[in-house]
């Protein structure tokens, strides 16, 4: 039975904490409540028993412990395998490098020669060049004995006048003798300037442009001009 100390209302339910008239907190019946054991069959009554520590339960310090002898163990395993990567590392390095080379009783044979069929680039490249290298020298050749090949002739008096016409050198040499390798250049005639021109050689074709070896006089000189860089009047 539960009473209200402000009001003295009784409530006899026991789910009551509170007084619904004002809100007091309801006060317990001071009776002591009293049970007979004598009435309660022996197989329903109910003996309390101490709580079991729990097995699983450990101390704040047990976690830690075990987490560091994990990490020992994992250490020590870590170390263990790298020493024997090492020493089997050691083992193959002294084995090949320390161990004497056999001798082969084998007897030596050369080479094989290439097929005769296939041929070295760096070969075949300087055969190319050695052949254009022959070709200029021939030309070369030719064209010095096409020049050496003219005969000077004899010396006129000039009766034929030209207008110089090389653009590109910007003059005409005036060489001591008909050959533009062994003659010498005695002066340049510009271009566009009138020389007086006298006996010609042959026609020369192996050379870049055809033309004569002149007799030729100009500013007072006498000597020889070839004459496809003329333009006759």
């Amino acid at each position: 039975m539960k009473e209200c100390p402000k009001c003295g209302t009784t409530y006899t339910d026991d789910s009551l904490r509170f007084c619904l008239a004002d809100g007091s907190p309801l006060n317990m019946d001071e009776q002591p409540t009293i049970v007979r054991t004598s009435l309660i069959p022996a197989a329903e009554k109910t003996i309390a028993l101490p709580a079991k520590p729990n097995a699983h339960a450990a101390s704040p310090n047990a976690g830690a412990s075990g987490s560091s002898v994990m990490k020992i163990v994992l250490g020590v395993i870590a170390l263990s395998i790298l020493l024997l990567v090492g020493v089997g590392l050691a083992g193959v390095f002294y084995y090949y490098y320390s161990a004497p080379t056999p001798v082969s009783t084998t007897p030596t044979t050369q080479p094989t020669t290439e097929p005769s069929g296939r041929k070295d680039p760096d070969d075949e490249l300087q055969k190319r060049i050695a052949d254009l290298v022959k070709q200029l020298n021939d030309q070369r050749r030719q064209a010095q004995n096409s020049n050496a090949s003219v005969k000077p002739p004899e010396r006129t008096t000039g009766s034929t006048t030209a207008i110089v016409n090389s653009p590109g050198d910007g003059f005409l040499a005036l060489r001591s003798l008909p050959n533009s390798q062994s003659g010498e250049r005695i002066t340049k005639i510009p271009h566009g300037a009138r020389v007086a021109i006298g006996a010609c050689g042959p026609v020369v074709t192996p050379v870049k442009r055809s033309g004569r070896w002149c007799q030729a006089s100009y500013g007072g000189y006498d000597g020889w001009v070839f004459d496809a860089y003329l333009n006759y009047e």
